[in-house]
C-alpha cells in the first residue's frame, strides 16, 4: 500500500533572542567639549561669538551662540585668536546700536498708534493713525551730553576758613618712624599746641594734640 500523503518539511528561522531596542528620540546638544575645533568650525565659531557680542555684549551668550565653553572663550584669548582689537570692535558696534536707540527715544520718537478714551484714531481712510513720541527726560539728558551750552555748571564748593584757623583737618605722621630726636620735637610741639588751644599746658595724653594708636594726630 503506498502512502499517497505529502509531506512538507518546512524549516523555520531562528529568532535572535535579546534585548528589545528601545526607540527614542536623540536631541542634539550643542557641542562643549575641549577638544580643539577644526578650522573652519573654529571660524564660523569665532564669527558667531563676536557677532553676538556686537549685539549683546553678553559674553554667556555669545558662548552658546558660539557653542563653545568658557575653556575654549580664555583659550582663545590667552593664545590670541581673539585679538584686543576685536573685542574693542564688538563693544564699539554695541555701544552704536545702544546710542541708534537713545537717539530713537530722544530725538526721533517711538512710533505708536494714537488712540483716544482707549480707541484708536482713525484717519479719513479709516486707517489708525501712527504718531512718534519722545522721551522727554531722556531728549533732556542727551542735548545736555551733547550739546556745550546746555551742559549744566560745576558745582562750587566754598570753603571759608575764618582767623586762618584749618578747621576739620589733621595730620597723621607715623610715629614709629620717627628718630628719638624727631619724636622728642613732636612731643613739644604737641604740647604748645595744647597750651594754645586750652591755655594750658598740654602732654601727649592730655588735650587735643596726643599720641594715638603709634601716630600723632
Amino acid at each position: 500500500m503506498v502512502d499517497n500523503s505529502i509531506t512538507t518539511n518546512s524549516t523555520e528561522l531562528p529568532q535572535k533572542q535579546g534585548r528589545p531596542r528601545s526607540v527614542s528620540s536623540k536631541r542634539k546638544h550643542p557641542q562643549r567639549s575641549n577638544a580643539p575645533l577644526e578650522p573652519l568650525k573654529r571660524a564660523k565659531a569665532k564669527a558667531a561669538w563676536l557677532l553676538s557680542m556686537s549685539r549683546r555684549n553678553n559674553i554667556t551668550e555669545a558662548c552658546e551662540a558660539a557653542q563653545i565653553d568658557y575653556k575654549t572663550y580664555y583659550y582663545w584669548l590667552e593664545h590670541g585668536y581673539l585679538t584686543v582689537e576685536e573685542l574693542q570692535e564688538a563693544k564699539q558696534k554695541f555701544d552704536d546700536k545702544c546710542r541708534g536707540l537713545v537717539l530713537n527715544m530722544a530725538i526721533d520718537g517711538e512710533e505708536e498708534y494714537l488712540a483716544n478714551n482707549g480707541h484708536l484714531v482713525l484717519d479719513a481712510q479709516g486707517q489708525p493713525i501712527k504718531v512718534r513720541r519722545r522721551d522727554t527726560r531722556l531728549t533732556i539728558k542727551f542735548i545736555e551730553r551733547m550739546l556745550e551750552e546746555f551742559k549744566p555748571a560745576p558745582s562750587e564748593v566754598n570753603v571759608n576758613i575764618n582767623e586762618n584757623k584749618l578747621r576739620g583737618y589733621g595730620v597723621f605722621i607715623e610715629y614709629e618712624l620717627c628718630t628719638p630726636n624727631e619724636a622728642a620735637y613732636l612731643k613739644r610741639l604737641a604740647a604748645r599746641l595744647d597750651k594754645r588751644e586750652l591755655g594750658q599746658q598740654g602732654t601727649l595724653s592730655e588735650g587735643r594734640y596726643r599720641l594715638v594708636e603709634g601716630s600723632i594726630g
